[in-house]
């Protein structure tokens, strides 16, 4: 079976790297390397790296439906996949592959159709996920599904450590699933009781934390939100990002979101709407990840009393 691999990310590549060692990958599309910095070159994503390793030859456009139609019917493909791809494919792209494109997707869909299903279930304080191989059509996240694994969201998990978990449970139920069209034994199941969620992409100043909520709700934005775009506060002249939490009291000891204590034992805890809890691991701009005790030593200011913006 000839197939091609689209896609733009390193949970890309971690499917991809499982499939490849089972079946024929006779090129994978992204979309053009990135610039850094300036003047520094540009840098390929981790799924052309990977592609590149194992000799797959790489096709890169900005819209492959527009750029790549040509190409894509040179490849006399049978299958195409997509794995956290970006792009809308056209109609005529679906028509080109000979069973159409499926698409692995990181939610229990009808779940959470769009781009950050990882974030959105960790922000909402989910119990468990999964990764879904969908059919695709042209409406976003909306074909019939294929296959599913569903796996529980610990109370630890960032969604940078889910990420990885679901890439890959992605990649190994999609060698599967590509079996099950091998041997005839595919089925699909149209997508039933969507209730209309949408996961947007988010952006920058989508990471501002505001401390008028409960601590649960505090500490899944905050993993949620981990590794990017971070979730993120101004205090101390400075903006912030914090990357874990934890709860000190159920007591009301000042305005929400004011600094109740700050020393070099025990760091800085904050007032919430249902509580006190602790800034257990935090950012400051330009410096490193370290404990609050650690930045609290090195500010060397009361910050008791002041209000996180």
């Amino acid at each position: 079976m000839r197939i091609l691999f689209l896609g733009a990310s390193d949970f890309s590549a971690i499917v991809f790297n499982k499939l490849v060692e089972q079946y024929e990958v006779v090129a994978v599309v992204t979309p053009p390397d990135k610039e850094v910095g300036r003047g520094k070159g540009t840098k390929p994503c981790f799924l052309k790296v990977a592609a590149l390793e194992k000799g797959v030859q790489v096709l890169q456009y900005n819209k492959v439906s527009k750029e790549g139609i040509e190409d894509i019917k040179r490849l006399n493909i049978d299958l195409a996949i997509t794995a956290a791809f970006g792009q809308i494919l056209s109609d005529e792209f679906l028509s080109i592959p000979k069973y159409g494109v499926f698409n692995v997707h990181a939610s229990l869909l009808p779940k959470y159709r769009g781009a950050s299903p990882i974030q959105a279930s960790i922000i909402n304080g989910d119990p468990k996920t999964g990764i879904t191989i969908m059919k695709t059509v042209k409406e976003l996240d909306a074909g019939d599904i294929i296959s599913q694994r569903e796996i529980e969201i610990e109370n630890t998990d960032t969604a940078g450590s889910l990420f990885d978990k679901l890439a890959d449970i992605g990649g190994d139920l999609l060698v599967e699933t590509v079996k099950s069209l091998e041997d005839g034994t595919i089925t699909y199941t149209k997508q039933e009781g969507w209730d209309g969620t949408y996961c947007k992409m988010f952006k920058k100043e989508d990471g501002h934390l505001s401390f008028d909520k409960t601590f649960s709700e505090i500490d899944c934005f905050v993993r949620g939100m981990s590794p990017w775009p971070s979730a993120t506060v101004y205090f101390a002249n400075s903006m912030c990002k914090i990357y874990q939490v934890s709860k000190v009291s159920d007591e009301i000891k000042g305005q929400i979101g004011e600094i109740v204590f700050a020393d070099g034992k025990k760091g800085i805890q904050v007032q919430c709407k249902d509580g006190v809890i602790s800034l257990d691991i935090i950012q400051r701009e330009n410096s490193k990840r370290m404990p609050s005790q650690d930045f609290v030593r090195g500010y060397r200011e009361n910050l008791v009393g002041e209000l996180i913006k």
